[in-house]
This record gives C-alpha cells, structure tokens and sequence, in this order.
C-alpha cells in the first residue's frame, strides 16, 4: 500500500514536470513596435516589424501604413496666388483653397444681358441734337470669327483674333430729324480694374492690352441711318472673356467728367436697361 502511494505521487511529480516544460503557447503576433509575443507567459520570439511609413503630405505628417503611428508635421501647402479665373492652387497636390479673386466688376453686383448672332436687338439712343429726346433703333452682331492671324493682324505666340460685326440701324422719325448717339467700349470681363489688361489662369498678357474697331460703312439713306463697325480683339489662346459692352448713349457724357473713377462711369455704363453687350467667346 505503502508503494503505491509513492507510485502515484511520482507519477504525479512527472506529469506536473513534463506539462510546465511544454505549456501550450498563445502567441500574440507581432507588431510594428513589439515582437511576437505569448499571451501567457510573456515570453518573445523575433524582433519588431517596424514601421512601413507614409511620407508627409500637406495635410498629413509621416503616418505608418500599419498601425497610423505618425511622425513629425505635414508639410503644409505651397501655395499659388488666387487670381481672377481660380483660387490659390497647391502646386504639390493641386488643392484649391479659397476663391478666385472677385474683379471689380463683380463688386458692383452689374449683370449683362448678352447678345446673340444675328439677332436683330432694339436699341434706344438719345438724340444727337435733341437730349431730351431718344430715337429707337436696332442692333445686330454677325460675322463672329476667332483666328489666328491675316493680311491685317499679325500671329502672336499664345494669342488669337477675335472679330466681330456690329450693324445699327435708326429708321424712326426722331432719328430722321434730330440723329443718333452710339458708343461702346472693350472691356477686360474678368479684371476691370484694369480694362485693358488680360489676365488669364494667373498670367498676364501685354501684348492683349489694344484692340481696333474699323468703321466699314456709315451714313444716311433717307431717313434710315446705318452705321457697320469691325472690332477685333487680341486675347489669349482659349481665352473667352473679351467684350464689346455695350452700346449705351449715356456714357458718351461720362468720358470727360473727371470727377468720377473709370469703374463709377463703368457702373452708369451697365446699369442702363437699354444696354447691349456681345460677349466674344
């Protein structure tokens, strides 16, 4: 009886011993900062992954693609000026920020009715002798083109020609007796603080500061005034902003009063409902 117990304690010794010699691992697998790693006894086996890191954006710093463990600061934007065709533009990763600059044409809240191709308009003018009196007439725009040089315009790297044909037209009694008043200019669409200044996608353009207007044929046949002008203007390749805006009697008094800005008259020169503009686009 005596060995019996002793048996039985001794195999118990054995089998406690053999069983703390081969403990069944739980490995935890390895990290980028830990090694693999028992759950039970602590015991390591290998090195650390180690990060697989991200480089630094402009919004983001050096980030590990593992485990979002970041490094240092983002590199923040390096930024383009805002100009009136767009915002400030990162040149590494081509986010916007902001708005496009506001012309000073936008500031006065002006908005323009544009006019179509060969569609004949009314077209209300003061008198010439008489400016308490208007006379009614028409005007058409026809014979749009966009090119690149003629007999006439000289090719410029980077820019084009844009014409266009203006016909008015007074057949009314008042014309007949007292004539007619027209005027227009070509403004800049996008900077008038600068009329005769393109700037297009932040660069500007000197060469596009002039345009011509060529009187074709004026005068009476009876009592029907007709007066054809060529304008044509220099813009940029793609450009589409140039203008012939618009026609409106009422400016013509407003060139000489020194007392007022070029964009105070600008505005008078908008504002009239009987204003027509032909966007050259």
């Amino acid at each position: 009886m005596k060995h019996k117990l002793q048996l039985i304690l001794l195999m118990g010794f054995v089998m406690m011993t053999l069983t703390g010699c081969h403990i069944t691992h739980e490995w935890q697998e390895a990290t980028c900062t830990t090694p693999r790693t028992c759950a039970k006894g602590g015991e390591t086996e290998g090195e650390p992954l180690g990060h697989t890191w991200i480089e630094a954006t402009c919004t983001e710093p050096k980030t590990c693609s593992v485990c979002n463990e970041t490094e240092g600061e983002a590199l923040g934007h390096t930024m383009t000026e805002a100009n009136y065709q767009q915002a400030a533009v990162c040149q590494v990763c081509g986010e916007s920020v902001g708005e496009p600059l506001q012309a000073d044409f936008e500031k006065y809240g002006l908005s323009i009715t544009e006019a179509e191709l060969d569609v004949v308009y009314p077209y209300v003018s003061t008198c010439y002798r008489n400016p308490d009196l208007t006379t009614v007439g028409s005007i058409t725009f026809s014979d749009y083109e966009t090119f690149t040089s003629d007999d006439d315009h000289i090719a410029i790297d980077g820019c084009e020609w844009k014409a266009v044909t203006i016909t008015l037209r007074f057949d009314d009694e008042n014309a007949g007796k007292y004539g007619y008043s027209w005027n227009y200019k070509n403004y800049d669409y996008y900077d008038m603080s600068d009329r005769w200044m393109i700037n297009y996608n932040g660069v500007d353009y000197p060469d596009c500061r002039f345009y011509e207007d060529k009187i074709l044929s004026q005068g009476w046949d009876g009592d029907i005034a007709t007066v054809v002008i060529h304008v044509c203007a220099l813009v940029p390749t793609g450009y589409d902003g140039a203008m012939v805006t618009p026609f409106n009697s009422k400016y013509r008094s407003l060139e000489e009063d020194s007392s007022m800005t070029e964009l105070e008259k600008i505005k008078i020169y908008l504002e009239d409902e009987n204003a027509i503009t032909f966007r050259m686009k």
